[in-house]
């Protein structure tokens, strides 16, 4: 999945009537009937922002909406669903980077609090583990990682990772900065976003503080 970002060149005054057009082409794609949804997609919108806005209990806000505890979460599912589709993946980050004349770029994690968990793994150690446990927060997590602008505006976010995995970065420390210098016909595998950086040419093993 992609993390939704917002363009930095976006109004806060524009975020709803987009929303709000993202959601009504999704009801569109799946024939959705007209008048058979509890709200509006610009009402959806609404309640959508003001939950990335300013968090809190999902079930307490909806019922702000007139929404049942199922819809709720359902309601803004969907909300996260059409703006993640806007995304950019890694290559597409980079490029965009790359023609705004970015100097460097800012590479980092992070640990995000999440419900309990029940997927278990085998540790380094050989010992059945919580897969979403991190040691480090001492909670369950999910470990995102993120390519920022020098400004620190999020241009990539990576998929959510168990909390348990340890960051790529943790034996360089973070955030660290790089050049860019990829090259035109870079084609990413499906290796993780130091290996993409690596062959892009954007980052070496000497800046990550690791051995070759």
């Amino acid at each position: 999945m992609r993390f939704p970002i917002v363009p930095s060149s976006t109004s806060p005054g524009s975020w709803f009537p987009h929303l709000s057009r993202l959601l009504r082409a999704e009801r569109r794609l799946r024939g959705t009937r007209r008048g058979t949804r509890k709200s509006s997609p610009w009402r959806q919108a609404v309640y959508g922002l003001v939950w990335f806005l300013n968090g809190g209990d999902i079930a307490n806000l909806g019922r702000g909406f007139g929404l049942s505890r199922t819809t709720s979460y359902r309601y803004l599912n969907e909300v996260v669903d059409v703006l993640a589709e806007q995304a950019p993946d890694l290559k597409e980050a980079l490029d965009r980077a790359r023609a705004d004349g970015r100097p460097h770029l800012i590479l980092d994690g992070t640990l995000t609090s999440i419900d309990r968990v029940g997927e278990k793994k085998t540790s380094v150690k050989g010992k059945e583990i919580d897969a979403w446990y991190s040691g480090k927060a001492r909670a369950f997590a999910a470990n995102l990682q993120g390519l920022m602008t020098p400004g620190g505006f999020p241009i990539w976010i990576s998929d959510a990772l168990p909390g348990s995995t340890h960051d790529f970065l943790s034996n360089a420390g973070a955030p660290f900065s790089t050049s860019i210098s990829a090259p035109a016909e870079w084609r990413p595998r499906q290796s993780g976003a130091r290996s993409h950086l690596l062959r892009a040419g954007m980052i070496t093993y000497k800046s990550l503080g690791l051995p070759h």
